[in-house]
């Protein structure tokens, strides 16, 4: 009886954006593909739906029929709804690009046929921010990638008894970084997501047995805020806040509290003319009205009852570099008028002193108050808000840029004092529903309480607590005059400044031009 020649064993080649990502033999009738946890083949990518296409065999070959609303583009770039997968014919969806491939059964084991990679392409670094029983350590991933896994073999070993002992590889395709599970027992989640391979950035967070690895890209030193400040609802005002950081103009950081404005001014103080000097913070509603003067400007011996020592204030100590008077709405009118001459003349004269002291400093102001309606009610010096706002930015709440939560979430997390913790969709849906009054500070708190909960693992909706809201905003915020009486008096607390009433109300300038337009006020019109 004469045997029949074996035959060639079909594969299937996986690449994104031409690099070689993943091989791996085609069995059975019926293959699975998309981002979707129940498929054979998990991708997770741009442009991969949840169930995009299923491979199915006919005879010797396989088709590649699109699922849903999803399509898939044959090589000629036309968009098709199959594709049979003879060799040498590829078909694409997103980012990835299927091919099917044989091993000749005579040319000797461990023969296959690969997808030359294409000549490697600038990137940028990779750092993962591991965890380990000392507290996360940040390991250079090697360009020829890096193995991880439990087995001493491995390039980042890991102490975690659920995860296999070769877990995943890490290594450079695409111009960029991708994850591919070498067939854990636990499986490999990217971004919440489980996959068989996937492409990484920097904040992509790899999740394997309970230990949960951040991708960091270059290493961040430590207390740069560029994680969290760099998202795409504060792209303007980072741009805004760049292009102000080479003068020196005092500036004022508006918006509500805990949206970041300590961090807008430390990049200010960071990315300014004085840089390597010293940046000081005060926060002006901690101040003791008593001891405001004394603290802001400082004294000479004798000023007052205790003062047995002359002593600079915190003005002195900013000189070469940055002041900023966080809550700046708060200060007391004594304090405001001794700032105000400051601003003006470059100079100090400390508590009881009859001489100046000389001082070169950039002075950046923050408020969540509206100052303008501060000065209408007699609290605030209009002398000194016009000193302070010659350059005004906007600092838009977490409510009005929804986008970032995700990013600040894996930004927080991978910084938690209890722990790295992944989180899963359906509690992501939730943070990006829920209002925030508290800014990026309340999201930092849910984000600690949810991973000391969830036990360092994944944490679920169960482990989301929030405050209870608090009372609403003031009568008439964020609400447009509707008389001319209104308005008038809007541009009367302003100062006649329609950007200052505006950022008042919280509306777009144009917005508020085109309701005075409509009710016939000039712009002017202040009395």
């Amino acid at each position: 009886m004469v045997s029949k020649p074996p035959r060639p064993l079909q594969r299937l080649v996986v690449t994104l954006r031409g690099d070689h990502l993943l091989e791996l033999p085609l069995e059975g009738c019926c293959l699975g593909i998309g981002s979707g946890e129940d498929n054979n083949l998990r991708l997770a990518g741009c442009g991969v739906e949840k169930h995009h296409l299923v491979l199915r065999r006919r005879g010797r070959r396989w088709v590649a029929l699109a699922r849903g609303e999803a399509n898939l583009l044959a090589r000629s770039g036309k968009v098709v709804r199959q594709v049979v997968l003879a060799p040498g014919v590829r078909v694409r969806f997103g980012d990835f690009s299927l091919e099917v491939t044989r091993d000749d059964p005579g040319a000797g084991p461990g023969t296959e046929t690969r997808v030359e990679p294409l000549p490697p392409r600038s990137r940028t670094e990779m750092v993962l921010l591991v965890p380990g029983a000392s507290g996360p350590r940040h390991v250079q991933i090697d360009p020829q990638g890096a193995s991880i896994g439990r087995g001493r073999e491995c390039d980042v070993v890991l102490a975690d008894s659920f995860v296999s002992r070769l877990h995943l590889r890490i290594q450079p395709a695409a111009g960029g970084w991708v994850v591919t599970d070498q067939g854990s027992r636990n499986g490999t989640r990217v971004d919440g997501h489980l996959v068989d391979g996937a492409e990484v950035r920097p904040g992509s967070l790899l999740a394997l047995g309970r230990t949960v690895i951040e991708c960091v890209g270059p290493e961040v030193p430590p207390g740069d805020d560029r994680g969290w400040l760099e998202t795409p609802g504060l792209r303007r005002v980072i741009h805004e806040v760049d292009r102000c950081a080479a003068a020196s103009l005092p500036v004022l950081l508006v918006g509500d509290s805990g949206v970041g404005k300590e961090g807008l001014a430390r990049r200010l103080h960071a990315r300014g003319p004085r840089a390597s000097g010293p940046f000081v913070p005060v926060n002006c509603g901690a101040l003791p009205e008593s001891l405001a003067d004394s603290l802001l400007f400082g004294h000479v011996r004798g000023a007052f009852t205790g003062a047995h020592e002359h002593r600079s204030g915190l003005v002195q100590a900013s000189s070469g570099g940055t002041l900023f008077l966080d809550e700046v709405g708060e200060l007391s009118a004594a304090a405001q008028a001794r700032l105000l001459r400051v601003i003006e003349e470059g100079a100090v004269r400390p508590l009881g002193s009859n001489e100046t002291e000389s001082v070169d400093l950039r002075i950046v102001a923050a408020t969540h108050r509206d100052l303008p309606r501060r000065v209408y009610e007699g609290a605030f010096r209009l002398d000194l808000l016009h000193r302070l706002a010659v350059l005004t930015l906007n600092v838009p709440p977490l409510m009005k840029r929804r986008a970032d939560i995700p990013v600040l979430a894996r930004w927080l997390l991978g910084r938690c004092e209890v722990g790295v913790a992944s989180i899963s969709s359906e509690a992501m849906e939730i943070l990006k529903s829920h209002s925030w009054p508290g800014n990026v500070r309340e999201l930092r708190n849910v984000l600690s309480s949810g991973a000391l909960r969830a036990g360092g693992g994944v944490i679920l909706p169960s482990h989301l607590v929030f405050m209870e809201p608090g009372p609403g905003p003031e009568p008439g915020c964020n609400v447009l005059p509707t008389t001319t009486a209104e308005a008038r008096d809007l541009l009367v607390r302003s100062g006649g400044n329609v950007a200052l009433a505006a950022r008042s109300l919280g509306v777009a300038r144009s917005t508020l031009r085109d309701q005075l337009r409509r009710l016939e006020v000039p712009r002017q019109a202040c009395p």
